[in-house]
């Protein structure tokens, strides 16, 4: 019964990361729109993005206050492969690169430090 409350868990986390994510990135699309914001700015907002919702789907995992690190490892690794497929199928193009590398393991270490906090804080 513990295994299928974990994997719910996991599902619930993942899925609250990626409909965030894909608010996030409708409203930044907007912000750019309309106030036309300089391209230089996409790239770090896309980071920010990423980190806020690795970090709301970390909160939900960590409220057991077990295993803070390695389901925030997880969670993140994850939310970046779970992503790169949501918006490579929204792109109508899968390509993979080193980057995508790069953000597994950005996505783990986020995920870890959020999970190592979170599973020390109080949670109400």
């Amino acid at each position: 019964m513990e295994n299928k409350n974990v994997v719910l868990n996991f599902v619930k986390a993942q899925a609250l990361s990626i409909v965030l994510t894909l608010a996030c990135i409708l409203i930044f699309a907007l912000a750019i729109k309309y106030f036309e914001l300089k391209d230089s700015c996409i790239v770090p907002v896309n980071y920010a993005i990423k980190t806020l919702c690795i970090a709301s789907g970390v909160f939900v995992l960590t409220k057991s206050k077990h295993n803070g690190l390695k389901n925030g490892v997880l969670h993140g690794l994850l939310y970046v492969v779970i992503s790169f497929l949501v918006f490579s199928f929204l792109n109508h193009s899968f390509v993979l690169e080193i980057s995508l590398l790069i953000e597994m393991l950005l996505g783990a270490l986020v995920g870890g430090i959020f999970g190592v906090v979170f599973v020390n804080m109080k949670h109400k």
